[in-house]
């Protein structure tokens, strides 16, 4: 049995659990159809009972991007979560669940997320530090920001939004970064701490000067975020330096804080 078949089991007992009725679309590009199908076919006759809807949908394009075009068009919720099917949701999902409802006019609704060996304290820091999830990785530029963000669907289909698919890692970020451009302050944030995501994932094999590199390219692309390239280069080199600077000092203990933050 695939690894991640647990996980996706236990996200919808979650929800289950406490009928919730909500749209489920599990998205699988034709790179894995073949090792992947029988599961989620299995998995959607286990929760036939399930309130809501499950819905196994194929994207014919390659990857992961791709796939999360194809789920925002053919959704119809309200506001869409993409999760990793290695990404758990915590109890605190059912929180943000009920506070979605007071938040209907927001474009995106920032929640937090943790890494597996996060405790509680580590996640009150990273709070004190600088806000919640979402606002740290817009600060910090990092990848996976979309775990702990609830997108509005109306407000990507009306302004055309999607995930840029040539980029490898990043298009996440630059989604967000879009958004939040142009929203100016009309986000929103919930006080849930929502999921645990996979900190060994496609996104960890990539260096970070990698990482900054698709920001500049992806911000010099988006006609939205073209005006602040010269800013996203001069930040994105003074935080290389800060962590060469770190690393020379205190040598692969810096590595295991910056995780935290990601």
């Amino acid at each position: 049995m695939d690894p991640w078949i647990e996980t996706i089991k236990e996200n919808l007992r979650l929800c289950c659990d406490n009928n919730l009725e909500l749209e489920v679309i599990f998205v699988y590009t034709a790179k894995v159809i073949d090792a992947s199908l029988p599961s989620l076919q299995e998995i959607t006759a286990k929760f036939a009972q399930y309130p809501g809807q499950i819905r196994v949908l194929p994207c014919l394009q390659p990857g992961i991007y791709a796939a999360m075009n194809s789920g925002i068009s053919s959704s119809r919720g309200n506001y869409l979560l993409f999760l990793g099917a290695d990404d758990r949701l915590l109890p605190g999902f059912l929180t943000a669940m009920s506070l979605l409802q007071q938040l209907r006019s927001s474009p995106c609704v920032l929640a937090d997320a943790r890494l597996p060996a996060n405790t509680e304290q580590d996640l009150q820091a990273i709070r004190r530090s600088g806000g919640r999830a979402g606002q740290v990785h817009w600060l910090l530029g990092m990848p996976r920001i979309h775990q702990a963000i609830f997108y509005q669907r109306s407000y990507l289909i009306k302004h055309h939004l999607r995930y840029a698919t040539d980029l490898r890692v990043c298009s996440d970020y630059l989604l967000t970064c879009e958004i939040l451009s142009n929203t100016k302050g009309k986000s929103s944030a919930i006080d849930a701490c929502i999921v645990v995501y996979n900190d060994a994932g496609f996104s960890s094999r990539h260096k970070t000067r990698q990482l900054y590199c698709e920001h500049v390219s992806g911000f010099w692309q988006s006609q939205h975020l073209r005006i602040y390239t010269p800013l996203v280069i001069a930040t994105r080199l003074l935080l290389l330096a800060f962590k060469a600077i770190l690393n020379s000092f205190f040598g692969t203990s810096s590595q295991s804080s910056s995780r935290i933050s990601s």
